[in-house]
């Protein structure tokens, strides 16, 4: 089978999810699809997505919009490239 492009998997999951909350079925859900994508979704395809089993990413489960950059993910990049070294220690003084 071949794989349809990110971009079209992430229109149809969104497309799928919009339209059940819409209250269609499953079989409604498939013609609406066909009928303004020509794509053809299977039931359990459709069950897959939305209860969240798979997603158009694959077998990730983020999405890319759910990234957020943070400020010390960015240092620990920028150390790596400089010197290319980490070294991690755990904190006896924080308390969780």
């Amino acid at each position: 089978m071949k794989l349809r492009p990110l971009e079209l998997r992430v229109k149809l999951y969104d497309e799928v999810h919009s339209l059940r909350r819409l209250g269609l079925s499953y079989s409604q859900i498939i013609k609406v699809i066909q009928e303004k994508y020509n794509e053809k979704l299977s039931k359990s395809h459709i069950s897959y997505w939305l209860r969240d089993i798979y997603n158009p990413c694959g077998r990730e489960s983020i999405m890319f919009d759910d990234i957020k950059p943070l400020e010390e993910l960015a240092f620990i990049i920028g150390d790596m490239a400089g010197d290319g070294y980490i070294k991690i220690r755990k904190r006896r003084d924080i308390t969780i």
